[in-house]
């Protein structure tokens, strides 16, 4: 790297619009516009330019790191100037700042990260994989890079982490792997929520870096979180040397069986013995996360064998395939499908899982059956289409006694038959399993375990959502089998019920509540991410608002754990930086991560955090007035959180009224800043009783 690069440097380009650039658009104003990627590549360009002068002959620069707003449409013919500006060189790796205008106004914004890399240095260490990793043959090399030349193989564009003594081996090797993005984080807590929701958005394996002792124990909650919630996440933890593992002989960061301490938490773990063994491990903890029930995964690596060289095969990839339903159980269902008239659709996370969504809504749309969501499967059916009802526990908002619950009363109660789909009818879902579900239910689910658990089911079929479904759909078809001509009445039934039910809701006085949640819905783009922490609102937002894409709403509704919010939304706008990603938090569970508003503003993430303020754990404290009339240390003591903002390089918003959350939420989002957004005042629970 040449003399003379530095903060401040700035490089423009001017092009004009081609029609080879634009895209049809259907709006009154333009007949076409410069399209999105167009756009974004042209800014990434610019921050390429300015380098190229300062780069030493064998160097270049690759881009590791996108956050582009495309803000306004552009007509062909007009000229479009892109601007770049270089606010901070780390680690040879180059921040910029871009922005974009057309000749009326700015049409996009952001920031662009670029490495600076040594063409030969890079060459010598990261030999042409394509070859050895189709044929697996053998090279000699150490054992952190076989770790990272796996990852890399397998896919893997994000680690998320915290270096510490024991991983060192690791960090010196992704240096020179800029084409993974490491992810520092404020705590390992945080690592693990982000990779969590990175692997929910994505539906890739989400992954996070760290060390044994009090890393390994920072992540278990995160671990217990994407266990409970069925979450594909890879916890790599280097372990210390291998010699005093389990040895009790004190030696930095070892506690008692690490081992089974994960264990408890994770699908499938496995500690290395040595070094060959590295790859085929891997690519077994990959297997298990794409062919089986998903959860977190957990593989121990001692530092010594990181550090240590010696002939490693880098394995074949290994095609998966999707378990297929049992035949005769699919006969099975096609038979009862026969004989019913009112079935009924409850998709569970499982569907989301493994992306059955254009399974669930043509089964749906043929069956004319409604379709009812857990917490995590909500957006497997646009939430604004005909025949969805919603979430089952906005369904039932009487709460302990679902019987009172008009869609129990009204709806319920007439279906021949339920459809149970990735979900295992758990406490949460079924009012502690006192919801009276009709007596014909169908059970679909990868987890052969959770078949018949909690109700008994007339079938069980054992294997992947969308698999089955296709398989269930392809003998519908044969059959002609239909009630597409009964799509108006039900569909009608549904609107009728939605429509009470908000009634009710509003009789209850909770109009606040509603329009918090109606205001989200209109300000926020269909594609938007919505990361729900545990509160009063996000009660409401996992009942009330319009999920309309599936791996859009991350809800940590498996353990209900507080400080998902901020890291899950960090995690979601890694993987999709283009996308809206918000936050939505309690006073209490924002405490619990808030270190992470450093991450989010180190990486320049335009994240509104919306923090609902009511100065106490208010679901608790309502339950503790219910059942017995008073409260105990439940109110909390937090900090004014527009210095908090200020003090980590944040914005900072407080409301006088939830009516001026629109325009606050608008101002946030199209700027290039992390932002908190602070809501006052008293939050009342989306349920109209309590047992």
């Amino acid at each position: 790297m040449k003399e003379g690069l530095k903060a401040g440097l700035s490089f423009e380009q001017t092009i004009t619009v081609a029609p080879e650039e634009g895209i049809t658009y259907l709006g009154p104003e333009y007949p076409s516009v410069f399209s999105t990627p167009s756009m974004i590549r042209l800014m990434e360009d610019t921050s390429r330019k300015l380098l190229e002068p300062y780069l030493d002959q064998g160097e270049s620069s690759v881009g590791t790191a996108v956050n582009i707003r495309h803000l306004r449409p552009t007509p062909i013919g007009m000229k479009v100037t892109a601007k770049s500006r270089l606010i901070e060189i780390r680690d040879r790796r180059c921040m910029f700042e871009v922005e974009a205008y057309n000749e009326r106004e700015k049409i996009g914004e952001g920031f662009h990260e670029r490495a600076i890399i040594d063409k030969k240095r890079f060459a010598a260490k990261v030999k042409p994989e394509s070859a050895e990793i189709l044929s697996g043959k053998s090279y000699r090399m150490k054992g952190a890079e076989a770790v990272i030349r796996t990852l890399k193989a397998k896919g893997v564009e994000v680690i998320f982490g915290i270096p510490g003594v024991h991983a060192l081996p690791l960090y010196d090797v992704l240096v020179d792997y800029p084409e993974i993005r490491h992810i520092q984080t404020m705590h390992e807590q945080g690592a693990g929520f982000m990779a969590d929701a990175y692997a929910r958005v994505t539906g890739k394996p989400g992954v996070c870096l760290i060390t044994p002792g009090p890393g390994g124990g920072n992540v278990i909650t995160p671990a217990m979180e994407a266990y409970a919630s069925s979450s594909p996440v890879l916890i790599l933890m280097a372990q210390i040397h291998s010699k005093l593992v389990d040895s009790g002989k004190g030696g930095v960061h070892e506690i008692k069986d690490h081992y089974n301490l994960f264990k408890s938490v994770t699908r499938w773990n496995h500690r290395v013995q040595n070094l060959e063994e590295i790859p085929s491990v891997i690519q077994e903890a990959f297997k298990k996360l794409k062919t089986q029930r998903p959860g977190p995964v957990q593989i121990e690596i001692p530092t010594d064998i990181l550090s240590s060289e010696g002939q490693v095969t880098i394995p074949e990839k290994v095609p998966w395939m999707r378990r297929s339903g049992d035949p005769q159980k699919i006969k099975e269902v096609i038979a009862i499908l026969q004989q019913v008239r009112n079935p009924l659709i409850l998709a569970g996370g499982g569907t989301i899982r493994s992306g059955a969504e254009v399974e669930i809504r043509e089964l749906a749309e043929r069956l004319s059956a409604p379709v009812i969501t857990t917490f995590q499967g909500k957006g497997i059916l646009p939430e604004d289409h005909p025949l969805a009802l919603g979430c089952i526990n906005g369904l039932l908002i009487y709460r302990g006694n679902p019987a009172k619950s008009p869609f129990v009363q009204k709806f319920l109660s007439k279906v021949d038959c339920l459809i149970i789909i990735g979900t295992k009818l758990g406490e949460a879902t079924t009012d502690n399993w006192r919801l009276p579900l009709p007596a014909c239910r169908i059970q679909i689910d990868l987890d052969e375990k959770e078949i018949g658990k909690n109700y008994p089911v007339e079938v069980g079929i054992v294997g992947d959502a969308k698999q089955v479904l296709a398989e269930i759909l392809k003998e519908l078809k044969e059959k002609n089998l239909s009630r597409v001509s009964e799509f108006e009445e039900v569909q009608n039934k549904v609107a009728e019920l939605k429509k009470e039910i908000e009634g009710l809701l509003k009789s209850g006085r909770r109009e606040k509540e509603l329009q918090i949640v109606w205001d989200l819905q209109e300000i926020l783009e269909p594609n938007a991410i919505v990361a729900n922490d545990m509160t009063i609102m996000t009660y409401w937002t996992g009942r009330y608002f319009k999920v309309r894409r599936p791996r859009t709403f991350l809800y940590p509704y498996g353990s209900t754990t507080l400080g998902f919010g901020l890291p899950a939304a960090i995690g979601a706008k890694v993987a999709y930086p283009d996308r809206q990603v918000i936050a939505l938090c309690g006073d209490g569970g924002f405490m619990f991560t808030c270190q992470e508003l450093a991450t989010a503003v180190k990486y320049r993430l335009n994240i509104p955090i919306l923090i609902f303020n009511d100065r106490s754990y208010g679901v608790l404290k309502g339950f503790q007035e219910i059942r017995y009339g008073r409260s105990f240390e439940v109110d909390l003591y937090t900090p004014d959180f527009m210095k908090f903002a200020e003090a980590f390089g944040a914005r900072g918003i407080r409301l006088k009224d939830p009516s001026e959350l629109k325009s606050a939420l608008k101002e946030a989002l199209y700027s290039n800043f992390t932002t908190i957004i602070e809501i006052p005042g008293t939050f009342q629970v989306p349920w109209l009783s309590l047992e």
